[in-house]
């Protein structure tokens, strides 16, 4: 069987949905071996200390995935009931408002930009 483009090789077909089950383990296998270090290695309160931070991120994490899945299904309901009753501006005004929502992350990053090479610059000055 001749292939293009693999040198030779065969192309593997790897069975699909089996790649999240292989990370988790990592995940849960990392979270395990370095709570064990941790148990082994660290002072009583400062070992509860880290549990907490743990749990209070795990919480922090959970809502943060249900509070954007509740918005995001309330603001794709709210555009399709707006745009199949032909209300023009409060659907603009709905896309403008989460068009500015998903520009956020590109603002903080020319923000973030803007200092590291600012503060490349200002050490380049000095020295």
């Amino acid at each position: 069987m001749k292939t293009r483009g693999f040198a030779g090789r065969v192309p593997v077909v790897r069975s699909p949905g089996r790649e999240d089950i292989r990370w988790m383990a990592v995940w849960l296998g990392g979270m395990i071996s370095l709570w064990v270090w941790d148990l082994l290695f660290l002072n009583r309160p400062a070992f509860l200390k880290i549990q907490e931070a743990f749990w209070n991120t795990l919480l922090g994490a959970g809502l943060v995935v249900v509070l954007t899945l509740f918005l995001g299904w309330s603001a794709g309901l709210g555009l399709y009931f707006l745009e199949n009753r032909k209300q023009r501006l409060p659907y603009l005004s709905l896309t403008f408002l989460l068009n500015l929502i998903r520009s956020i992350p590109q603002m903080v990053g020319i923000l973030l930009g803007y200092v590291i090479l600012g503060q490349s610059d200002i050490e380049r000055n000095c020295y």
